[in-house]
């Protein structure tokens, strides 16, 4: 092989891991649902709690003001609990992302209208910033960013596409995330 040849091989592989070196990690969704049936154990109205009951195991929660119609529940009732999570997390090139240093954040509600039958309510927070990376640990699977208020945080990534996303960034990078949260409490029918 010639010396040109040689040269021209070694520019193009040089090229090549450049390209690969600039390409940006492509955004990544992280989703968990999950659902909960318990039986009502007891309720204190006046303190607004309720003693759930799944097999032996007995939680007592505290029913908030938008969940409506909460006279209507009573002992051996069935009530349902769905939780969602989910976060979004993708690459932003320095100074495109408008949410650097900053919170954007919504809450949303919807409760069972008044005199409904069944007392219920689904509350969602939607959460948007992006952090600035300082680090990631391939070997712990860890991320170490920057966030909004200017605090450091170190936080263990556990999904294997958040993995694969995270080992593509370097310091200095920016990442927006959206996180996205929902409760939703409904009271169903007792089965027979």
């Amino acid at each position: 092989m010639s010396k040109l040849t040689s040269l021209m091989t070694l520019c193009a592989c040089a090229a090549l891991a450049c390209g690969a070196a600039a390409a940006q990690p492509k955004p990544v969704t992280v989703e968990k649902k999950e659902t909960l049936s318990a039986t009502v154990a007891s309720i204190d109205h006046d303190k607004r709690l309720v003693e759930l009951q799944k097999g032996d195991e007995r939680t007592t929660i505290q029913v908030s003001p938008e969940v409506r119609n909460f006279d209507k529940i009573k002992v051996g009732d069935e009530v349902v609990a769905t939780y969602y999570q989910g976060l979004a997390a993708e690459f932003k090139k320095k100074g495109e992302s408008q949410t650097v240093g900053v919170i954007d954040a919504t809450t949303g509600t919807a409760r069972m209208p008044e005199g409904s039958s069944r007392p219920g309510a689904a509350v969602a927070n939607h959460v948007t910033t992006t952090v600035v990376i300082e680090g990631v640990d391939t070997k712990t699977h860890s991320v170490t960013f920057v966030g909004p208020s200017g605090l450091t945080r170190t936080v263990d990534v556990v999904d294997p596409k958040a993995r694969e996303f995270i080992s593509t960034l370097k310091k200095g990078d920016e990442v927006q995330l959206t996180y996205v949260e929902a409760l939703a409490v409904t009271l169903e029918p007792k089965k027979p």
